[in-house]
């Protein structure tokens, strides 16, 4: 899991976010910061059509089925 200011400070370059891409084919996004990341990811994400899915991820019952 990463949040959303380790996604700014770690995946800061272009090149970062391209390989960020590459490695994973999904991308789960919590429902309050979705619509935060298309300034974060950039135009490399929704060109490739790797849009993340916005679920909600309020409370542990979700957290842990998730992780499950």
């Amino acid at each position: 899991m990463i949040g959303c200011d380790k996604l700014r400070r770690k995946y800061k370059q272009f090149k970062d976010r391209r390989t960020l891409a590459k490695e994973y084919d999904g991308f789960l996004a919590d429902i309050r910061i979705y619509k935060m990341l298309p300034e974060c990811l950039g135009k490399e994400f929704y060109d490739k059509k790797k849009f993340p899915c916005p679920i909600k991820l309020h409370g542990f019952e979700t957290t842990k089925n998730l992780q499950e």
